[in-house]
């Protein structure tokens, strides 16, 4: 038996990290097309496919309309989310906005860091701390410092697991700014997990978890969006709705706790080595 866990297409994902595909370098379009046609090979010789959500599912039976859904199943990623010990948040005593991403063009912290300077929190207080490294740090420094931001953006780059903890710990919301392809989203779980309420943009599979606390959490992958999301959320008369959503966001969490998850993965296996004998597992 062999089953192909797709965390993500690795041909479309770097793909969506190209501004404009046609001044690609010849060595990146080769790249794309190599990594493309060893995702078809596995998926042909796939018994089963497990996809993170049903984002990805689409995705796979859109470039692959060969493929049976009936080899698919949605099975989303695990994180440690039991035993953090997270309490609801019960009022903006931190002001503190977060975000834990890779630094490229498809995970859209230009895009946050443009709506963070032209909403109204920085008058209000506000801070925003981006934890994660890319190739963008410098040019999103840049851009920080020329919108007149910079006092406010902290860049933490490559954090420790206790380091990244306990800056979820002091913030009060996640925001998840992806422009495109985001095939699961498990740094916003994980936010969840601590009691942060998220935003995410409708750019993939977030809403998927997201709309489950709220579907006003989920906005356009813009930066008019993204203002809009912000400012309406961290509205002082928003303070009560905030605690209940920040009590449910632990709650969602739970479910992708990776007890949960690993239960629906040896579920899947022992169904398929019924039929088709001793397992193999491709990540």
């Amino acid at each position: 038996m062999q089953v192909y866990v797709f965390h993500a297409s690795p041909s479309l994902e770097l793909k969506a990290q190209i501004k404009d595909i046609n001044k690609t370098a010849a060595g990146t379009q080769l790249r794309i097309a190599v990594l493309r046609r060893l995702e078809e090979s596995c998926l042909r010789k796939a018994d089963a496919v497990v996809v993170l959500s049903k984002f990805s599912q689409r995705v796979l039976l859109q470039e692959y309309p060969w493929l049976s859904k009936d080899k698919i199943e949605i099975i989303p990623g695990g994180s440690k989310t039991s035993g953090i010990g997270a309490t609801p948040r019960h009022a903006f005593q931190s002001k503190r906005l977060i975000a834990v991403r890779r630094l490229e063009w498809r995970t859209g912290i230009d895009l946050l860091i443009r709506a963070f300077a032209l909403s109204n929190l920085t008058e209000k207080g506000w801070t925003l701390d981006i934890v994660g490294t890319g190739s963008l740090r410098a040019e999103l420094e840049g851009l920080a410092e020329g919108l007149g931001v910079s006092d406010n953006v902290t860049f933490h780059g490559v954090v420790s697991e206790d380091e990244k903890h306990t800056l979820l710990s002091e913030s009060q919301m996640f925001v998840l700014p992806t422009r495109a392809f985001e095939g699961f989203g498990l740094a916003t779980v994980e936010a969840m997990a601590h009691g942060l309420v998220p935003i995410a943009t409708s750019a993939g599979a977030s809403p998927e978890i997201v709309e489950q606390i709220h579907p006003k959490l989920v906005c356009d992958p813009t930066v008019s969006g993204l203002v809009s999301a912000l400012e309406y959320w961290t509205k002082d008369e928003n303070q009560d709705l905030m605690a209940a959503l920040s009590a449910r966001a632990i709650d969602v969490a739970v479910s992708y706790d990776w007890e949960e998850v690993a239960k629906r993965y040896r579920d899947l296996a022992d169904a398929i080595a019924a039929e088709k004998g001793p397992r193999r597992m491709f990540v």
